[in-house]
C-alpha cells in the first residue's frame, strides 16, 4: 500500500535537516528534557554553521530575533542558553526552566506515535494506536502548547519540525472526529488559546498543500454540529 502524500515545505525541510540526528528516535525517547536538550544542541551548533534550517527556528522561536533576517541571526550571539529558549518556547513552554522544574513529566511515546502517524496520513497505523488507546483522539500534547492530533493538522503554532500537511488531512480529521476527537479543544500559541479550525484558517502550510477550503469546512461542520 502506497503512503499518501504529505506537503512539506522548503523551510521545514532545512529544519529536518538541521535536527536529523536528534530527531531519529523522536517517537521512542521517553524522556522530554533530555530530547529537548539534544534540540538545542543541534540548534546551537546549527547557527554556527549558519545553517538555513537553525535561522528558520531563530526567526519564529527566539524572541530577540523574531522576524529578523538571515544575515542579522548569523551574525548575532547565540549562547546554549539562547537555543534552549528557543526550543522550549518551540515547544509551548515559556522558558527552558519551566521545563526542568516539571516534577511529573508524562510519557511521551504513545501520543509521538499518533502525532507521527496523524501529520504523515497514516491512517492504518492511526486507527491502529486508537484501537489500543482510545483517549488518544483527546488527548494532548506533554509539550507546553498542550496540542490535540487535530491541532497538529493545521501546521501551525506547533513545533516546526512536524509543520507538514498530508493531502488526505480531511480524512484524517474525518476519522479522528469518529474516534471523539473535540472540535472545541484549544492549544496554547501566539500569546492566546486557539481551536485547530482557527489556527488551519491561518495556515500557510494548509493554503500551499491546498488543502485549507476542505479542512475548513470539516473542521466547521463539527464545530456547529
Amino acid at each position: 500500500m502506497n503512503r499518501p502524500e504529505v506537503f512539506v515545505s522548503g523551510d521545514v525541510r532545512s529544519v529536518r535537516a538541521l535536527h536529523a540526528g536528534a530527531l531519529d528516535d523522536l517517537s521512542r525517547t521517553t524522556e522530554m528534557l533530555e530530547m529537548l536538550d539534544r534540540l538545542a544542541a543541534s540548534l546551537q551548533d546549527g547557527h554556527r554553521a549558519a545553517h538555513p534550517g537553525a535561522s528558520v527556528v531563530i526567526k519564529n522561536w527566539f524572541p530577540p530575533l523574531v522576524g529578523a533576517a538571515d544575515h542579522d541571526i548569523n551574525t548575532s550571539a547565540f549562547s546554549r542558553q539562547d537555543a534552549q529558549l528557543a526550543v522550549a518556547r518551540e515547544h509551548g513552554f515559556s522558558d527552558w526552566h519551566e521545563i526542568e522544574v516539571q516534577v511529573q513529566r508524562p510519557d511521551r511515546t504513545v501520543f509521538e506515535q499518533g502525532v507521527e502517524a496523524t501529520i504523515s496520513g497514516d491512517l492504518p497505523a492511526l486507527r491502529r494506536l486508537v484501537h489500543t488507546h482510545p483517549h488518544l483522539p483527546t488527548a494532548t500534547s506533554p509539550y507546553g502548547h498542550r496540542a490535540t492530533l487535530l491541532h497538529y493538522l493545521a501546521a501551525n503554532g506547533v513545533e516546526t519540525y512536524r509543520q507538514q500537511i498530508p493531502l488526505n488531512a480531511v480524512d484524517v480529521v474525518s476519522f479522528l472526529f469518529e474516534a471523539g476527537a473535540d472540535p472545541d479543544a484549544t492549544m496554547s500559541v501566539y500569546g492566546g488559546d486557539y481551536t485547530a479550525l482557527a489556527l488551519v484558517s491561518t495556515s500557510g502550510h494548509t493554503r500551499d498543500a491546498g488543502v485549507v477550503d476542505g479542512l475548513v469546512k470539516a473542521l466547521t461542520f463539527e464545530t456547529s454540529s
